[in-house]
């Protein structure tokens, strides 16, 4: 889950702490040996127009060679989403030639891949270092820890989901500029409304379609609506896949209803693997009423973004996604733990590699990939510097924290986010009938994942 998402908070240090209790972390210290290579190999994916973390590793490479004289940053960029990615990073791990030192990590992939011995734990460095105590709440280093009880990454950010919205678009059909819908209810009436006063405006975006990704259908559009049922997709108190009930049948009710009435993006902008990067322009040429998606989508609006719009912060509005009746909490959101920076276990310089991890996530690099990406902060001096706080939306997404809901990063997740893709899909295509896809997953989920970790 690395690519353009990468994930969580701000807020001070008492909440910011109280917020991060799932964010997968890391680091390491160590001067290099004469024995190692004086070469570091960073790699990492790029897709599309998203700026980071690319603009945020050429700075770090600049400023850690000018520190470290004698010493090459090798910067490897890999043009791949994060499946695609993974594969070949995994490839070369598997091979041991052509390793990389460094690589940029999405946290779903650490247990897994530190069980089969490809990434080196870095709790020995964590202790010698100092910012990692002083800047990364107890909470972060907490929940930084694998299944194993080691820390294999370094948090770079984070993020969650929130309800992206066009303040003129709501204007021109006669909706509130402050919006804050307390129900499904709320957020039909809306995409109802917009059809009917502005035509050729796109209601609402849902992500469905796996094309750009497994997890988008799941933790923009899915996992949100589930939730506000009451249900949920894995029980963390008892570590087991639930059972598909009727949070779950509302769920697929709601996203099938909406797309049989027309009320969504056409069929195929759904199924493009970039219907992400549509959102930029149909949201600044007033073409989306509003879409379900993260905190980092603004970097598609500011300065040096793929649709600059300077007035983006006034004109585009932020709200929670409510609750199914407006019950329980009244809002929901999913909380992405972000992306990490890690070292291969196979590194050929691992003492420099530990130094640079230490580098690339400290506060100005820290700080760098939240402005340029438009995540939430993971250190307390980037949560509380005037750079970071100024940024339009950051209060708002941060506030959404308090009602956060978590993916699971158990080992299986990938088969069961396959197959919970392919199911909104169907349904939201009309392929599948809502009920249909309650009995098919149920049918499946025990044999992917094992009895003993389904509760069904």
């Amino acid at each position: 889950m690395a690519y353009r998402q990468t994930w969580m908070r701000i807020a001070g240090a008492g909440g910011l702490a109280s917020l991060m209790a799932f964010t997968a972390c890391g680091g390491a210290t160590g001067a290099a040996t004469k024995a190692e290579s004086k070469t570091v190999k960073v790699a990492y994916n790029a897709t599309g127009d998203f700026p980071e973390p690319k603009a945020t590793l050429k700075a770090a490479k600049a400023t850690f060679e000018k520190e470290n004289p004698g010493v090459t940053v090798e910067l490897q960029e890999i043009l791949a989403a994060d499946d695609a990615y993974h594969t070949k990073l995994q490839l070369r791990l598997q091979s041991g030639s052509d390793v990389p030192d460094v690589m940029y990590y999405s946290p779903g992939w650490l247990d897994g891949d530190a069980a089969a011995g490809y990434l080196a734990p870095l709790d020995d460095g964590l202790s010698k270092w100092a910012d990692w105590k002083a800047q990364f709440p107890e909470a972060v280093r907490t929940g930084a820890k694998s299944a194993d009880g080691k820390t294999y990454g370094i948090p770079m950010s984070a993020n969650d989901i929130g309800i992206w919205y066009n303040k003129d678009t709501f204007k021109a059909a006669g909706l509130p500029e402050n919006w804050v819908p307390k129900s499904w209810a709320d957020l039909r009436k809306a995409a109802e409304t917009i059809k009917a006063k502005s035509p050729g405006v796109i209601p609402v975006h849902l992500y469905a379609g796996k094309a750009s990704g497994v997890t988008d259908a799941i933790m923009k559009t899915f996992q949100p609506l589930l939730y506000g049922t009451g249900d949920v997709l894995y029980d963390f108190s008892k570590n087991k896949w639930a059972k598909a009930d009727k949070g779950f049948l509302d769920t697929m009710t709601f996203i099938s209803t909406m797309y049989k009435d027309g009320l969504t993006a056409k069929t195929a902008d759904v199924l493009s693997p970039n219907v992400w990067s549509f959102i930029g322009p149909w949201m600044k040429d007033a073409k989306l009423g509003f879409v379900p998606d993260g905190n980092w989508m603004s970097f598609a609006w500011i300065k040096g973004g793929p649709n600059e719009w300077p007035t983006w912060g006034d004109r585009l509005g932020v709200t929670a996604m409510p609750t199914q009746n407006g019950g329980g909490a009244g809002k929901v959101t999913m909380a992405l733990r972000g992306s990490v920076m890690v070292r291969a276990a196979k590194s050929k310089s691992p003492a420099l590699a530990q130094k640079f991890l230490e580098h690339v996530t400290n506060k100005t690099n820290s700080l760098s990939i939240s402005v340029n990406s438009s995540q939430l902060a993971v250190r307390l001096d980037v949560a509380a510097d005037p750079a970071y706080k100024s940024r339009p939306g950051v209060a708002e997404f941060t506030n959404m924290l308090k009602y956060a809901k978590y993916l699971p990063l158990a080992e299986e997740a990938d088969k069961v986010y396959s197959l919970l893709a392919d199911l909104i899909e169907q349904v939201a295509l009309g392929k599948m009938t809502p009920a249909k896809s309650v009995e098919s997953y149920n049918k499946q989920i025990g044999a992917l994942v094992g009895k003993a970790k389904y509760a069904g």
